[in-house]
């Protein structure tokens, strides 16, 4: 398989020039000539490093190209349920049904693959919305993150980002550097005493970096449909002020689960 697909490059985005370009001036060095950068493009094929001989592939052996490699994968009965079972881990529950996984896995293959469609019966079936896929999943941290900064209104700023991705990493979560090639690892991996504390730490930063704390309001309620525990809603009712309110909310358990 991967002989059929050598010739393929990840693309030099124009940050990756623009950081090739700094760099090399810096050393005092010139710029290489073949560097170029790949604007709109996922992936650039070099026909000159693709291998032309035969390959066995899935027990077929003849000369293969990129569509004819994954023509041959999604053929495969065991693609469909595959991938339906990630998703299905990822936005329902870490133990779908196999029975879920079939009925969904079906239709995908009928519609050729189409992730909308897809995305669409998942986020529409009964199983979705069932009492056991509410709160059934650990958030990653980048979607901690992002949901912190989405909740405390602070919309797009070049400043934040560059935070988030300092943080990212002391909770666990390098972004745009997996730990392998199957990514991260999901749901209860992301929880541990020291990754908690982190996620704690990272709550209190984002509010101390703020200028204005933003009203707390019915936060509880947008942010986790009113439905805290116990010993949550005593907190939030016992704070002196709406810092410490959203402290509280962003570091609770039911923020940290999706």
């Amino acid at each position: 398989g991967a002989k059929a697909l050598a010739g393929w490059r990840e693309p030099v985005t124009q940050a990756m020039y623009d950081a090739a370009v700094k760099r090399a001036m810096e050393q005092g060095r010139p710029v290489p000539r073949n560097l170029q950068p790949d604007p709109g493009k996922t992936g650039v094929f070099e026909q000159q490093r693709a291998y032309v001989g035969p390959v066995t592939f899935l027990g077929d052996t003849r000369q293969w190209g990129t569509t004819s490699v994954l023509e041959k994968i999604l053929k495969q009965d065991s693609v469909a349920p595959f991938i339906v079972t990630k998703v299905a881990r990822e936005f329902v529950n870490q133990d779908p049904d196999p029975a879920y996984v079939k009925r969904l896995a079906e239709t995908f293959r009928k519609t050729k693959y189409d992730v909308k469609t897809l995305m669409r019966d998942v986020f529409t079936s009964p199983e979705f919305l069932s009492p056991p896929s509410y709160r059934a999943l650990v958030k990653s941290p980048t979607e901690l993150m992002i949901h912190t900064t989405k909740a405390l209104g602070l919309g797009q700023q070049p400043q934040l980002t560059r935070g988030l991705a300092v943080a990212g990493n002391g909770m666990g979560q390098a972004l745009f550097d997996p730990p392998e090639v199957g990514g991260w690892p999901s749901n209860a991996s992301w929880i541990s005493s020291n990754n908690v504390l982190e996620r704690v730490n990272f709550a209190q930063a984002t509010l101390t970096a703020l200028p204005t704390i933003p009203a707390f309001g019915k936060a509880y309620v947008t942010h986790l449909d009113g439905v805290v525990s116990p010993a949550t809603a005593q907190l939030l009712n016992s704070s002196p002020d709406d810092a410490t309110r959203w402290l509280i909310l962003l570091a609770s358990p039911e923020f940290q689960l999706k």
